[in-house]
């Protein structure tokens, strides 16, 4: 409906109408932690149905303990009937057609789905193996101490694609900082690793055509193939870093990116 939320630096919610005036309907919530506790929200989506998901560190909603995630209802009172039975801190949340939500996060599958209710859904498992003695994943997304999933995107036919964590099996490195697995959680062989281990990425979007866009850590922003190739027609030259917070959007057939630029002429924006 073109409303939208701004979130401040001091974890204030605020909702707006579509024509920028503040809606009055909506109270923020209080989000808090324990004392000594990192806080933080990570990622929020706004829901088609005017409901609100919100993961990353922190512990109550309104005094109410949610442990990290928390659904809030259009007008930002808190929606009781969705609480999420997993003990995590969260890094990423996508929300797939059926109401089911995917979440990454600190914990040793890295990636598990959640029901609308907030319950774990069994049937959703990523293949996970660890090393008894060194902790270390033998199966699995890698669990070194950088190794986080950034971003999670969803295609149109349920499978998920899953970025800036390596992912690995029998001890050997399949793919570097993205990876698609099948709606089943298992690892999709299809899809093609980024060719170098130093090309981190931090973001993906979906174009319409099935193509997909990401922001890696080469200062530049890469197109990809449906089957993970890098799309040699895309032209993208920026001399500047575009870092983590970079955020692109599309309209039409052109994409909007937010971040620094200047080209190889000196031409900045």
């Amino acid at each position: 409906d073109g409303n939208f939320l701004t979130l401040s630096a001091d974890l204030k919610l605020q909702a707006f109408n579509a024509n920028g005036t503040i809606n009055t309907n909506f109270t923020a919530p209080a989000i808090t932690t324990l004392p000594g506790n990192d806080l933080k929200v990570k990622d929020i989506i706004y829901q088609n149905d005017g409901k609100i998901i919100i993961i990353g560190s922190f512990k109550f909603i309104n005094d109410s303990y949610r442990g990290n995630c928390a659904r809030l209802n259009a007008d930002g009172s808190l929606d009781t009937t969705f609480k999420l039975d997993y003990a995590a801190t969260f890094d990423a949340v996508t929300m797939q057609k059926d109401g089911k939500y995917i979440l990454s996060g600190n914990f040793s599958s890295k990636l598990a789905r959640f029901d609308s209710n907030g319950k774990l859904d069994a049937t959703f498992k990523v293949n996970t193996t660890i090393d008894s003695k060194s902790q270390i994943v033998i199966n699995g997304f890698d669990n070194s101490n950088t190794s986080i999933i950034n971003d999670v995107i969803i295609q149109p036919d349920g499978r998920i694609i899953a970025v800036g964590c390596n992912f690995i099996a029998d001890s050997k490195t399949l793919s570097y900082y993205i990876v698609r697995l099948n709606s089943d959680g298992t690892y999709d062989n299809t899809f093609k690793s980024l060719d170098s281990e130093n090309t981190s990425v931090n973001r993906a979007y979906f174009q319409n055509d099935g193509k997909i866009i990401v922001n890696v850590n080469n200062n530049s922003i890469i197109r990809l193939n449906s089957d993970g190739t890098v799309d040699s027609t895309f032209k993208y030259s920026n001399t500047l870093a575009v870092t983590s917070e970079a955020t692109v959007y599309f309209q039409e057939d052109k994409i909007i990116i937010s971040a620094n630029f200047r080209d190889d002429r000196g031409i900045t924006r």
